[in-house]
């Protein structure tokens, strides 16, 4: 509605891939999207594996597993940080964001990266 008028709410995409649900949201601005994922199931996860004893690695010493970002952790480092946790370029600051306290819920392995 040109001028003004009320925020409407569209359900105009909703999808469970991986607990995520995408929503967009028509209001005189134009629209906005909101994307949301229950993450307790993955931090409960990475809590056991921390606490596991193992220190993230595989059974054959091969490779070692220090984190797991959820989908939406992911987004939301790009859109305010403009960092890729996928780019190589970026593993020093992807490094200091899990090294943080502020992201250790992320750790599945003890020690600094």
């Amino acid at each position: 509605m040109p001028g003004g008028g009320p925020t409407k709410k569209m359900n105009v995409d909703a999808h469970e891939d991986w607990g995520v649900h995408t929503r967009m949201f028509d209001n005189v601005d134009g629209v906005a999207v909101e994307t949301t994922q229950d993450v307790e199931p993955i931090l409960e996860a990475n809590k056991e594996a921390i606490n596991s004893g193992l220190s993230g690695y595989t059974p054959s010493g091969a490779l070692k597993k220090v984190a797991v970002i959820p989908l939406v952790v992911y987004q939301m480092w790009r859109d305010m940080y403009g960092i890729d946790a996928l780019d190589p370029n970026h593993r020093p600051a992807v490094r200091r964001l899990l090294n943080s306290s502020d992201w250790q819920h992320l750790r599945t392995a003890p020690g600094r990266l």
